[in-house]
Formats: C-alpha cells, structure tokens, sequence
C-alpha cells in the first residue's frame, strides 16, 4: 500500500515542510528555483531522516514551477512508494506585498506563479492542500487573484476551501506576522463532525512570547564578527521558549551549539546611529548631522532601524540586514541565528549559502510554529 506524502512547492528554506513534519506528515518532494535556500532545506531533511534512524528518501529540486509537470512529480512519489496526499506552498509574495510600490500589480510575472499552483492541484488531485501568502493578495489585482483562486479550485475542483488572516504570534513565533491563509480538502476526505467546512486552528498560547524569551539566552556578539558558531552559554532560567529553540523531542533532535550567529559589519557612522535609538523606536531618533546621506527622510521606511522592544514580539520579520533590525540591548544587527529564533526555527535547523542569502531565506519562510498549527488542524479535519 502506498504511504501519503506531502508536495512542499515554492518550498524556500523549508519553515513549511518543518512544520508538517513536526506534526507527522511525511515531506517527499520540494521544489523551489533558489539554489542556496534548496541546500537549506537538503541539509535539514537529512537531519530529520537521520534522527529518525531511516533511509532518506526525501527529495528538494530545482526547477521553476512552470516547467514542472505532474507526471513527473508523479513517478517521483510512486518510484517511493508514495501518493500524493496533500499540496503546500505559496507563491513568491514580493509581487503582491503592500511593501511593494514599484511592481505590485498583476503585469509582475511572480504574480502569475499562483497559476501553476492551482495546476498542479487541479492535475494531482490531492486530498488537501495549503496556500502560504502575504495579506495583499487579497487586494491584488482589486481582488480578481483572489477570486480566481476561490474559482478554479473551490467551484472548478471541488473543494471545500475557506481563507483566514492568521498572525503567527498566536501560535508561540515571538513575531507579529499575519498571513493569508487557504486551506482546501476534497469533500470525501473531510471528517463529516465538520459539517463541510475548513476549520482554522485555534491559538495555541495565551501570552505572546517575547523577544527577550526568544533571544536572550543566546551569546553576546559584537558587529561585523565573522564567527559563526557559538557555544550556549551557561544560564540559570531558560525561558520555555529558548529549550524549544534548542531541543525538538518530537524530532529527537537537540544543537549542540548556537549556529549561523555572525553578525553585519556596521560603519562608525552606522554604530553611531545605534547609540540614538531606544527600544521600539526607528530612524527617527537619529540626530540629522547623522543622517546627511539620506536624501529624502520622507522615503524612509518605518521599519528602518527599529530598535526591538524586548517584552514584546518582534515587528514582522524581513531581511533584518537590509533593514536593520537592531538588538534590543546591543549595538548591533541582529544575527541570522537571532532572526530564525524570532521565525521560531530551531537551532539546529541550519541555513547555508552566504549570508545576506541566509537572511533573505529566513525572511521569506513560513514560521515553523505556525506551520505545525496548520498542520496538526489539517490532520484533525482529514479521515
């Protein structure tokens, strides 16, 4: 008998596939055209399958989703003896996030790749699927993307689908991060206590977690250090939030060190600035003689130099270093270890390739927590 397994498209450095796999899916096969962000996920695979004392027959594959047939896809899973049996991902989110005035409407080729989502639904027929993206799409295009999407695979193909704006921080990520939310299942395949309807999770905490929860058990680091491996240093009171961070029992997996910590250099100008900005504030309590290079202030972005506010969760999480995102007590950039704690990946999830693409990985993933959320509420509806 085949067993189920999980498509992950558009897979980036895997917070979706981590995700579902802590709740007990088995991931066989992720796509993505980033090469850096694929060597992320292989590695991190590995470490499952090896945790789990099995052969790993886990597959990440770089291809652009337009050339992807479901043939292929299909020999891929049988060849493992597998079906199937659900679809996550989403597409690109740059060409429909609000934070994108230049190219955000429907003409930007990222804002296609939805198409070839809803293809692969439409060609695999899985029993459920999953779709990942930023709260704009529901704005695109005056709201013809969406609907198209509500079309073809609810009215079309038949599932039994709703949308929700979810935000990570009520699901343990130390991050306000709110995302929209699809979730489709065949109407055969949905326990009949349902009712017919998709049922998004409930939260999972009562009280956000904090960055303090979240950073302050890792080492001190000063700007522009190369290290990038760090022992943990000795601390009395581990937050709840930090031995999460650091041992995954349903993995079986624990680092024995704190990985990716090296930080950005910053210049005397950059580390002047830093000493002007209290926690939760921004560039705008950078002195002027300071900031002689920035043309037009009018054009900064709000989250430029925001200092983080140690007892509340994080703004929403991007490329920090392109941000500059600054240590709520530190002087300094936020490391890429410091930035996937806030995204709620654990230690031992490694991120390769160089590090302004280890940022922008982090960046663009789907916080593991609120993945394993999703998940375990699919599970629950799914017969």
């Amino acid at each position: 008998m085949q067993k189920n397994g999980i498509l992950d498209i558009f897979c980036g450095p895997g917070g979706l596939s981590l995700g579902f796999a802590l709740a007990g899916f088995d991931v066989v096969h992720s796509i993505d055209i980033n090469a850096e962000a694929l060597s992320t996920i292989r590695l991190n695979h590995a470490k499952i399958h090896e945790a789990k004392g099995e052969d790993n027959y886990y597959c990440a594959e770089e291809r652009d989703l337009r050339t992807v047939k479901a043939e292929e896809i299909l020999e891929n899973f049988e060849g493992k003896n597998f079906r199937v049996q659900g679809i996550i991902g989403g597409p690109p989110c740059r060409g429909f996030s609000s934070a994108n005035t230049k190219t955000r409407n429907p003409e930007n080729p990222h804002n296609s790749l939805y198409k070839d989502y809803i293809r692969l639904v439409n060609d695999l027929q899985p029993d459920f699927f999953m779709f990942e993206n930023v709260v704009g799409l529901l704005s695109m295009g005056k709201g013809e993307i969406i609907r198209d999407i509500e079309d073809k695979l609810g009215e079309e193909l038949g599932y039994v689908m709703d949308k929700a704006i979810l935000d990570a921080s009520d699901y343990g990520v130390p991050q306000t991060r709110k995302r929209v939310i699809i979730i489709g299942i065949k109407p055969d395949r949905l326990k009949p206590e349902y009712d017919g309807k998709v049922r998004f999770p409930e939260k999972t905490i009562d009280k956000a977690v904090t960055v303090q929860e979240a950073l302050f058990d890792l080492p001190a680091a000063e700007s522009g250090c190369m290290q990038d491996v760090y022992e943990y240093p000795e601390i009395e009171h581990l937050s709840s939030y930090a031995r999460q961070m650091r041992k995954t029992p349903l993995l079986n997996i624990a680092s024995p060190r704190v990985l990716n910590h090296s930080t950005t250099k910053s210049n005397d100008v950059v580390l002047e600035r830093y000493k002007h900005i209290s926690q939760g504030e921004n560039w705008e309590s950078i002195p002027d003689h300071l900031l002689k290079d920035y043309k037009d202030k009018n054009r900064c972005h709000s989250g430029i130099y925001r200092r983080l506010k140690e007892d509340e969760p994080s703004p929403t999480i991007n490329n920090v270093r392109k941000s500059m995102f600054i240590h709520p007590r530190q002087n300094r950039g936020l490391s890429v270890r410091e930035a996937a704690r806030l995204q709620s990946f654990p230690d031992w999830y490694e991120f390769k390739g160089v590090r302004d693409s280890q940022y922008q990985q982090v960046a663009d993933a789907v916080p593991p927590l609120m993945a394993k959320a999703l998940a375990e509420q699919i599970r629950r509806m799914l017969i």
